[in-house]
């Protein structure tokens, strides 16, 4: 910018172009704020990953299975891509259990093993839905916008 101010001082630039170049920088600096985001966005993407990663093999480690953090990430990787393909399930209702058995009997395990994992990550899904739904519920906010009726029991009697 100190050079512009420069150049149009000494009359180098008219004052048109400087619009032009305002609206340049402009581009630029909302680039730079797309690259940033961009850039946060996959950082966040790839902790997410990670944390996934860590709870499959906090798992394994609790439930005395063999395999550690291998087998937690090609536990994952496999869940993942079959999750992918079979994604027109309604609900994703056993994809979870039938690519742990599958997967885990492709890594050399037994399926049932496959299966604790599946019901385990499926149970933790279920309480975080449970946690959340009553957080959200019991929010002040969430309170003051939508009170709660007085008489429930006219509301559903027949």
């Amino acid at each position: 910018p100190d050079k512009i101010a420069v150049a149009l001082f000494a009359g180098f630039l008219a004052p048109e172009s400087m619009v032009r170049i305002g609206a340049v920088q402009g581009l630029d600096d909302f680039r730079l704020g797309l690259t940033i985001d961009f850039a946060i966005h996959v950082l966040l993407k790839a902790l997410v990953q990670a944390s996934r990663i860590a709870e499959v093999w906090l798992v394994i480690t609790l439930l005395g299975l063999p395999g550690g953090l291998l087998a937690a990430l090609l536990f994952h990787a496999v869940s993942r891509t079959t999750g992918q393909v079979l994604s027109f399930v309604p609900g994703q209702l056993g994809v979870l259990e039938g690519s742990a058995m599958l997967g885990f009997a492709a890594l050399g395990f037994t399926p049932e093993d496959g299966l604790a994992i599946a019901l385990a990550l499926r149970f933790h899904f279920f309480v975080n839905v449970l946690v959340s739904g009553t957080a959200l519920a019991t929010a002040s906010r969430v309170l003051a916008k939508y009170p709660p009726l007085a008489r429930p029991r006219e509301v559903f009697a027949p």
